[in-house]
């Protein structure tokens, strides 16, 4: 079985660690403005940059055949039919086993395979969604929509399912969907975060948990 790994985000954003807003929303503006509200000590894109470190921590921990770095479109094309794709955001973190849990449950027959995901909010707050998180999926190429990779929310949650949470989703203060609809002093939202037990992180995620806190503190 080959199974590949890819990162969403722009080329732009991995190469030079510039945002390519044209390539996120229409309306710029509205981002600027978000981000613009960033007013804490440690300057919003090395907030980012650790966080993707963060993450690399657990992607290293697993054995994927390759990691396509950023949404390269022509790369997945070229890839055999057949081979699994695993997207996921780059603040996203995967349990230390994910790779042996696929390879040896996963049946070649199935399109789509869904896990259980552990969500928390920027706030520290645990959350359940009825939804496929964004990195809660894996899909079989070729793929008859780009959106598949792109767009978890268009996943149904009743593919194939894996047991055991295998992956976290981290809310940040650094997500630029999160700055958009949120309008809440981010120094509040840290210190509440900062107070949460985390008590139901999986175990294998106390790690990087503790190291985001870290992070935090330093804001």
């Amino acid at each position: 079985m080959n199974l590949v790994l890819l990162i969403r985000r722009t080329e732009s954003y991995w190469r030079d660690g510039k945002i390519d807003l044209h390539r996120i929303i229409k309306d710029t503006t509205k981002v600027e403005k978000a981000i613009s509200k960033w007013d804490l000590n440690v300057e919003y894109l090395a907030f980012r940059k650790k966080l993707r470190e963060i993450s690399e921590l657990t992607i290293t921990q697993n054995n994927f055949d390759m990691i396509i770095p950023w949404s390269d479109k022509g790369a997945v094309e070229s890839l055999p039919d057949g081979t699994w794709l695993v997207p996921m955001d780059e603040d996203d973190w995967l349990a230390p086993d994910f790779t042996n849990v696929f390879k040896n449950t996963v049946v070649s027959q199935s399109e789509v395979v869904t896990w259980p995901t552990h969500r928390t909010h920027a706030n520290g707050s645990t959350v359940v969604n009825n939804f496929v998180e964004s990195c809660g999926y894996a899909v079989r190429l070729p793929v008859d929509d780009w959106r598949k990779i792109t767009n978890h929310m268009i996943i149904s949650p009743y593919y194939l399912s894996l047991s055991g949470c295998l992956s976290v989703r981290n809310e940040t203060i650094a997500s630029v969907g999160y700055l958009l609809r949120s309008s809440d002093a981010l120094r509040d939202v840290i210190n509440s975060a900062l107070k949460k037990e985390y008590r139901d992180d999986p175990e294998w995620a106390r790690g990087q948990r503790w190291k985001y806190l870290e992070l935090l503190g330093k804001c």
